[in-house]
């Protein structure tokens, strides 16, 4: 109990820093969230060889761990940058700040695994990573409204290689390719999560809230007008389509509607610049995404019904 309280106060404060602090882009806030990670982690391990029956679970857990990829990284990355920092690096400094990026990121994957590992944690962990979704969508878009004063959250260019519109959305991160990306990652997350939540027997509520952020994220993710994170989702999507074959179809038809409102806020915003007049713009927003909703449930309820047909047809030819 103390080491989950630990864990996820830990992960609390790294998601928190990392969402409102721009991503941890500059040295002083890596270097404060290092030192108090750094902190954390030697509280846990103190916990831990107090406790010998905690160690021996944490052992158990570890053994073919699925954080094993991200671990294998962290270390090999590591080691380059020592290796690299022997034989005289440029800069030792940007060496030294690299180091400590791969050791945040590599001991941060494996709390997040080591708190997922029952089922309490997991939802501990699922409630930190719903939080900073909302927190970095829904601060970019009512700060496109006027709602929220954040400075930078939009980037004006009058480069039009740069921008096709003159604006970009940059969010929190300040950033659009970084925040693209980030908005891709949410935006798959929530949509293949859908098939559990749209089976037949689930409720119109929990169909609703399942489909609720496809729209605020697709349309994040367009205004950021970054094409390589359009495109690694667009690439992340159709790999994730050929490996859920059989549900590949109510996927779709229960996105396209979402997916759709959001294009038509992306057009338009961009006409406008993202600087759209208050009440319209939100009246407008509100109506795509009520829409989009709606629409979804119907279209994935059809594609059920079409499915489940289909199935049924099969099973009497047989």
């Amino acid at each position: 109990m103390a080491v989950r309280g630990v864990l996820f106060g830990m992960l609390l404060l790294l998601m928190g820093m990392s969402c409102t602090q721009t991503g941890l882009f500059f040295d002083s806030d890596l270097y404060a969230i290092s030192a108090v990670w750094g902190g954390g982690c030697l509280l846990i391990l103190a916990v831990c060889i107090r406790d010998s029956r905690r160690m021996e679970m944490i052992r158990n857990h570890l053994c073919w761990s699925g954080s094993y990829p991200l671990m294998g990284l962290s270390i090999l990355m590591i080691g380059i940058y020592s290796v690299h920092a022997c034989t005289g690096p440029v800069s030792m400094e940007g060496t030294l700040q690299e180091w400590i990026s791969w050791s945040l990121y590599g001991s941060a994957g494996l709390a997040a695994w080591l708190l997922g590992g029952e089922a309490r944690g997991r939802q501990l962990v699922m409630c930190l990573w719903h939080a900073a979704g909302v927190l970095l969508c829904g601060s970019a878009l009512l700060a496109v409204y006027g709602l929220l004063d954040l400075p930078h959250v939009v980037m004006r260019v009058a480069d039009p290689a740069v921008s096709a519109s003159g604006a970009r959305l940059g969010g929190l991160l300040q950033y659009p390719n970084t925040f693209g990306a980030v908005m891709a990652a949410f935006l798959l997350e929530r949509l293949f999560a859908l098939p559990a939540a749209l089976r037949r027997r689930a409720g119109r509520l929990r169909a609703a809230a399942a489909l609720l952020p496809l729209a605020p994220y697709t349309a994040a993710l367009l205004l950021t007008e970054s094409r390589g994170a359009w495109l690694a989702a667009a690439l992340a999507c159709a790999a994730g389509l050929a490996a859920e074959r059989r549900c590949a179809a109510l996927l779709l038809a229960a996105c396209a509607a979402p997916v759709a409102s959001a294009a038509l806020l992306y057009g338009q915003l961009t006409e406008v610049q993202l600087a759209p007049a208050v009440l319209p713009g939100l009246l407008w927003l509100a109506g795509l995404w009520a829409g989009g909703v709606i629409a979804g449930q119907w279209m994935a309820r059809a594609a059920g019904s079409g499915l489940g047909l289909a199935a049924a047809g099969r099973a009497r030819m047989r």
